[in-house]
């Protein structure tokens, strides 16, 4: 019981901070104009650089994965909350973000994924 509570414990926290990282993007960085959102998520650090990763733009996307600071979790949020298939193809297209499981998880879930990705990601794996 206590690894599902745990996981559970986890579960929570990371929506929580989802939520506010979504807010503080709405709320202070999306007024911003595309140049200058594009030219601060390349320098981001957190928490900022966690809510460029909820920016509609491939632009900012592709400068987000140009940053030195950038991770696992970031291309997890990029995965399960970008819409635009440009974006995600840029993340799928780094070898360590497309073998982690949660970034395979976030873009099957994703409706914007490309079939190309999509193929490219799973015609490798065996079914069983």
């Amino acid at each position: 019981m206590d690894e599902q509570e745990s996981t559970a414990e986890e579960s929570s926290t990371e929506v929580a901070d989802t939520a506010t990282h979504r807010q503080l993007y709405e709320q202070a960085l999306h007024h911003r104009p595309l140049d200058e959102r594009v030219a601060l998520a390349r320098l981001a650090v957190e928490p900022e650089l966690s809510a460029y990763c909820f920016d509609p733009m491939p632009k900012v996307i592709q400068s987000i994965l140009e940053n030195p600071s950038v991770g696992l979790m970031h291309a997890r949020l990029i995965a399960t909350y970008h819409r635009n298939p440009t974006g995600l193809e840029a993340v799928a297209s780094r070898v360590a973000f497309a073998n982690d499981l949660g970034v395979r998880r976030g873009l099957l879930q994703n409706p914007q994924l490309p079939g190309t990705v999509f193929r490219r990601l799973w015609s490798p794996r065996r079914l069983s």
